[in-house]
């Protein structure tokens, strides 16, 4: 599973749109990734991608800017006043974001390493799976 900025998300807080880090340091080090270009990564690393969805719709990146600013006055602050209001995201999120358009901040995918284990082609079924009855 891997889940990436979504490259046409709204920027929750002026640091979301640049400039990212230059070295993997946790942070962002680019804008983020279409769901082409995903596949696209996908297929040269040699996975298959079982799943693409997306995650952090507008309330999530609602609440995520609040925790944001206040955490500016103290980290445990911010998480108090925003821990409450996580209980609306699974309830509300999807519904609230397709309504008003709004992009969601993160692109997943669920992807897998096909194993080769040296069948011929004439063991395999017409679905694609080895039969070892």
């Amino acid at each position: 599973m891997l889940t990436t900025p979504n490259y046409y998300y709204r920027a929750i807080t002026a640091g979301d749109n640049a400039p990212f880090s230059k070295v993997e340091d946790g942070r962002h080090v680019r804008r983020g990734y279409t769901q082409t270009m995903l596949m696209e990564l996908c297929e040269h690393a040699g996975l298959i991608c079982e799943s693409k969805s997306f995650c952090s719709g507008f309330l999530s990146q609602k609440i995520t800017f609040l925790l944001r600013v206040l955490s500016r006055v103290h980290p445990l602050f911010g998480w108090g006043i925003t821990l409450p209001l996580r209980i609306l995201p699974p309830i509300l999120d999807r519904t609230i974001t397709d309504l008003i358009h709004w992009p969601y901040f993160s692109i997943c995918i669920e992807a897998y390493k096909q194993k080769h284990i040296g069948f011929q082609d004439d063991d395999r079924s017409s679905n694609g799976f080895i039969d070892l009855s």
